[in-house]
């Protein structure tokens, strides 16, 4: 979905208006385009792990922005065929719908391996709706790495607490910002590391 609203919008908004317009003026043009799209990423993700990938990732970044209703009908197929192409593969398939709490009922449909948790949703009410033998991944707010060390370690602290002993990927909640101090990313990162040495 995240690609049909760059594809349709033509650039980047925070509402994706006409993306989402097309969904419901002409549905049929939206499916067909959502198909087009899964194939082509579909493709693109066996040619990573040809060449070398160990996991693959659908990063729909902008699937919050739609209701249950209307992921169920467009775009969880697309994105089920998606995954069902990429089956064979002996890697991890990670779906992430971003903003995308209230689709986790319909997600928990989805044959991924790994579901990408953003950091608005707890881990343990993810888990409540995915079940318990799931991998998730997540969830810390990419802005804590803003904050003075003390508190992004405990921010670390407290995903892990609530990720608990069931299988769970440390994560950011969704993508880095720019701006951020690479040396608090490797303290994070060592921190995690020290905290869940087996």
């Amino acid at each position: 979905f995240t690609l049909m609203c760059y594809v349709v919008e033509g650039r980047g908004t925070k509402t994706f208006p006409e993306a989402r317009a097309l969904l419901y003026r002409e549905p049929r043009t939206a499916a067909m385009l959502l198909e087009k799209l899964a194939e082509a990423n579909a493709a693109y993700l066996r040619a990573q792990v040809e060449a070398g990938a160990r996991a693959v990732m659908i990063f729909d970044s902008w699937v919050g922005l739609l209701s249950r209703r209307d992921y169920d009908a467009l775009v969880r197929p697309s994105v089920a065929r998606m995954l069902a192409a990429l089956s064979d593969l002996d890697v991890p398939r990670i779906y992430f719908p971003n903003l995308g709490a209230h689709l986790l009922p319909s997600v928990a449909e989805l044959d991924a391996e790994v579901i990408q948790i953003d950091w608005r949703t707890p881990l343990r009410a993810a888990r409540e709706i995915l079940g318990s033998g799931r991998t998730l991944q997540g969830n810390l707010d990419p802005a804590a790495l803003f904050a003075p060390p003390e508190r992004l370690l405990a921010e670390a602290d407290r995903v892990l607490e609530e990720a608990g002993d069931a299988p769970h990927i440390f994560n950011l909640g969704h993508g880095i910002e720019r701006t951020t101090d690479p040396d608090q990313v490797a303290r994070l990162v060592e921190h995690v590391h020290r905290r869940t040495a087996g």
